[in-house]
C-alpha cells in the first residue's frame, strides 16, 4: 500500500512539519548533547552521544514519517545534505512550509539546519523577511534540545526536499454506478 504521505508535496510538507512539532518538548539531559530521544535521534544515522544532532533531527522526523521514500541522506553533516540538495536543485530563495534551512558559514558551508514551520503566508503575525523554525541541538545554553524560533530569510539557504518524493497517484473517487 503507497504511503498516504505522499500524495502531494503540500501534504508531505504537512507531515515533515507536524513531526518536527512533536518534538518541541525534548530537551538534552544535561546540555551536552545527550539523553536518551537525543540518542535514538542520533542513531538514525550512526552518530553517538555528544555529537552534533540538527542534521540528525532533520532526517529522524523524515524517517519517521516517509520510511525508505525520505529523500535526503542519512548523514549527521549539514553540509552533506546541503551539498546534496543543490546537487539535485532542491534549493530555493523563497522559502515555505516545510523545507529545510540551512544556516550557511560560506558558500557551500553548512552549520544549522532544522525545518520551516510557517512563513509570513501561513503566519501574519510573521514579520516579513522571517520564517519560524525548528531545529534540535539549539537553544539557550541551560535549556538545550528542540527550540521553535523566528528566524531571518537572508543569511539562509532552503532546501524544497519534497521536490524528491516518488508521489503516488491521489486515490480516485469510487464511480457512480
Amino acid at each position: 500500500m503507497a504511503n498516504p504521505l505522499l500524495v502531494s508535496e503540500d501534504v508531505a510538507a504537512e507531515a515533515f512539519v507536524r513531526g518536527f512539532r512533536l518534538l518541541d518538548p525534548v530537551r538534552e539531559a544535561t546540555n551536552h548533547n545527550d539523553g536518551r530521544v537525543i540518542l535514538a535521534i542520533q542513531r538514525i544515522d550512526g552518530t553517538t552521544t555528544g555529537a552534533a544532532y540538527c542534521d540528525s533531527s532533520v532526517n529522524y522526523v523524515g524517517v519517521g514519517m516517509f520510511g525508505r521514500d525520505w529523500p535526503m541522506p542519512l548523514t549527521a553533516s549539514c553540509t552533506v545534505s546541503y551539498l546534496f540538495a543543490k546537487k539535485r536543485g532542491w534549493l530555493v530563495t523563497t522559502p515555505k512550509r516545510g523545507d529545510v534551512f540551512f544556516r550557511m558559514t560560506g558558500p557551500d558551508e553548512a552549520h544549522h539546519t532544522g525545518g520551516v514551520l510557517d512563513t509570513p503566508d501561513d503566519d501574519p503575525s510573521i514579520p516579513a523577511g522571517y520564517v519560524r523554525v525548528d531545529s534540535g541541538n539549539s537553544g539557550p545554553a541551560t535549556d538545550q534540545g528542540f527550540h521553535v524560533e523566528l528566524m531571518p530569510v537572508e543569511g539562509h539557504t532552503f532546501a524544497r526536499w519534497t521536490r524528491g518524493l516518488r508521489l503516488a497517484a491521489a486515490p480516485s473517487a469510487p464511480s457512480a454506478a
